[in-house]
């Protein structure tokens, strides 16, 4: 693969979690790219508080790569400090996944 593929379209929210943890993300942008034949999935975006400029306790984001079977073919976290949090940060995680068809992203906030 020479370029990166946008595979944005595939990204999943889930308003309920941001809402609960006082924040909304937005910009998500998830790519696709090989790196001497590993794949790779990269998603971006910003976390943004929802009332005022700071979060009320430290934050994981939670991304899981999906195939087209359902199943969890790869995970990871980013942290958000409460502490160095001030309206809003952005964010970029790269997950080495397998060869699947990926047929979702989620991308949620959960407390630490």
């Amino acid at each position: 693969m020479a370029d990166a593929r946008d595979i944005s379209d595939v990204i999943e929210r889930i308003d309920a979690f941001e809402t609960r943890n006082g924040v909304r993300m937005e910009g998500l942008y998830a790519k696709l790219t090989e790196v001497r034949s590993e794949l790779f999935v990269t998603v971006i975006g910003e976390l943004h508080a929802l009332a005022g400029r700071g979060l009320s306790s430290d934050l994981e984001i939670v991304i899981s790569v999906h195939d087209d079977k359902g199943r969890v073919v790869a995970t990871d976290v980013t942290y958000i400090s409460e502490d160095t949090f001030f309206g809003f940060e952005v964010f970029s995680e790269r997950i080495e996944v397998p060869r699947v068809d990926i047929a979702k992203i989620r991308v949620y906030p959960k407390a630490s």
